[in-house]
């Protein structure tokens, strides 16, 4: 699978998360939901802002070439589900792709992407959400000393083996 090495611009980005829920509205409270897929696509919207000819025509080629305008799925570094960019397998959602500015020698090409989900660490978000629910913004505080204690300290204690 080819790969878009271009990353997009990190301040042009726009994440809608695949919708996996079923709910139908209720008369009176909250409306009934259930999970009704699994790793339902992402809808993210990105854009480039590239400062070469070269870059905006590899950009163009790409989307027209290995993409197949949008028909073709591709390889591409997104900044979505962690705080650094990460690899995901991605499709052009059809009549999204344009040129948005053509300025000297900068180009501006926005799109809009269906991305698929990565495979979620479902131990790791829970242990996130009832550390930070228990030590607040004080969290980082108590990851790095316990990252440290684990790491660290405790392989440094010798250990009884008995004899």
């Amino acid at each position: 699978m080819l790969k878009l090495v271009i990353t997009p611009s990190e301040n042009g980005y726009s994440v809608t998360d695949g919708n996996e829920i079923a709910s139908t509205k209720l008369d009176g409270g909250l409306s009934k939901s259930r999970k009704d897929k699994e790793n339902a696509a992402a809808i993210v919207s990105v854009k480039w802002t590239v400062l070469s000819k070269l870059e905006y025509e590899y950009i163009r080629a790409f989307y027209r070439t290995p993409a197949k305008t949008g028909a073709n799925e591709f390889l591409i570094d997104l900044l979505m589900d962690d705080t650094g960019m990460t690899e995901h397998i991605a499709k052009f959602v059809p009549g999204s792709f344009k040129t948005d500015e053509v300025d000297a020698n900068t180009y501006g090409i926005s799109a809009q992407l269906e991305v698929k989900p990565l495979d979620e660490d479902e131990d790791y978000n829970n242990g996130l959400v009832a550390s930070y629910n228990a030590y607040g913004t004080d969290y980082e505080n108590f990851y790095n000393m316990l990252s440290n204690f684990v790491n660290v300290q405790l392989p440094a204690i010798p250990v009884f083996d008995g004899s």
